[in-house]
């Protein structure tokens, strides 16, 4: 993954940031955060960073909004 995208992905699952944190954080919308976190997960970048998916918090995501 392109080093933007793993910041991304290690803020939101290990950060607790929020996906609007993030997008507040890049100066972009909640959706673009949104896609790269879910980009991360088609490519299984998530999985092979050993990221278990376990974190709804206020985002509010199930692992069947990511597959």
């Amino acid at each position: 993954l392109p080093e933007k995208k793993r910041e991304i992905i290690y803020l939101y699952f290990f950060g607790n940031y929020t996906q609007q944190e993030i997008a507040d954080l890049y100066g972009h919308c909640k959706s673009t955060a949104w896609h790269y976190i879910h980009s991360a997960f088609e490519q299984g970048a998530v999985v092979r960073m050993g990221i278990t998916v376990c974190r709804p918090k206020n985002d509010r995501i199930s692992l069947s909004d990511m597959i």
